[in-house]
This record gives structure tokens, sequence and C-alpha cells, in this order.
């Protein structure tokens, strides 16, 4: 059993380089290149050199930070999603929002770091759009916020039949992150919005 165990633990570690591995391969590969961006530069050895010399390390450390948002992002999805996915199903949406905010702090780095910019001013801009934005559509955010609810919590599921207090009775044939689609007795497709669940 030791012996199956550990040739489990060796094919898992196979999988998760090969899915992973271009993503660990680009982060190593920008890592060596700033390690050895002097000697990059000395091999270079032309007209162009001080172009080059100026904005070498910015493409490098744009690089960088977004390969490890990259690398970052695969392994939310490999030790987060994945065995979550098992059990239920995740839905899309959540891995989108959470690959957003890792792009976005990648984003903060390049400007913090790598060009020693103050990112105050950049997320204060950001809430400020944000709390615009949510006002707006605050009925959709809503919507979206009771159909990862229902996608999670599973009250009922796609198949079974529901009444709706005060509204249609009906099969539900999909449930998504904004919506329920019923089909009524009599033929009829309504489409109900999470928030009025």
């Amino acid at each position: 059993t030791e012996r199956c165990r550990l040739a489990a633990m060796a094919d898992k570690m196979r999988k998760v380089v090969r899915a992973r591995g271009l993503a660990l391969l680009l982060v190593a590969a920008l890592l060596a290149a700033r390690y050895y961006q002097q000697e990059i530069l000395l091999r270079f050895q032309s007209a162009t050199v001080e172009q080059t010399r100026k904005y070498f390390p910015y493409v490098l450390g744009i690089g960088l930070w977004f390969s490890m948002a990259y690398l970052a992002n695969r392994v939310i999805g490999l030790l987060l999603w994945d065995p979550i996915g098992r059990r239920v199903p995740v839905p899309k949406l959540l891995r989108d929002v959470t690959a957003v905010v890792i792009y976005a702090l990648a984003l903060t780095g390049v400007v913090g770091v790598v060009f020693d910019q103050p990112v105050g001013p950049f997320w204060a801009a950001s809430g400020a759009g944000a709390i615009v934005i949510g006002l707006a559509l605050r009925n959709v955010i809503l919507d979206i916020f009771i159909g990862l609810a229902v996608n999670f919590d599973r009250p009922f599921e796609i198949g079974h039949h529901v009444q709706i207090a005060g509204g249609p009775a009906g099969r539900v044939v999909e449930l998504n992150w904004r919506t329920t689609r019923l089909l009524t007795s009599e033929g009829n497709l309504v489409v109900i919005p999470n928030g009025k669940l």
C-alpha cells in the first residue's frame, strides 16, 4: 500500500508539472533573465544597447509579475477549485473573479515595484469607480451573489419542481449565476432573476 501511495503521489506530481509546466517554465525563465540581465545586455553589443539597457528591466519586471500572477492563478485552480469542483460545481464566475483579483494585484506590483509609482491613487480611483459601478448595477450584483449562494447551497436543482411564492410554478431547467429558468406546465419558459427568488 505504501508503494501504491508513493506511485499515486508521483503520478499526481507529474500531472501538476505537466499541467502547470508552462507557467513554471515562464516564471523560471524570467527569474533567470532578471538575475543575469547584465550578462544578457553585454551579449547584445549593438547600437541599441542603451535603449535595450533602459527598457529591458521594465520588460523583465512586467513579464515576471504577470507570469507569477498566471502561475498563482493556475496553482489556486489546482489546489482550491479542482478539489472543490469534485464535490460541488464551482461557478465560473467565482473562478473569474479570483483571476481578476490576482491580475489586479499583479498590475499593482508592476505600477509600484517596476515603475516605482505610488499605488494609493490607483486604488483610490479604482474604489471610487467600483462604488459608481456598484450603485449602477446593484440589482445585477444582487442577482449574481444570490446566484452564487444558490449554486453553493443547492436548495433546488435542475429537474426539481418548485413553486415561487406569489409567482409561477414549474420544473427548473437552468440555474446560472444571474437567473433561474422554469418550464411551466403550460410549456412556457419563465426566466426569474435570482434576486426575486
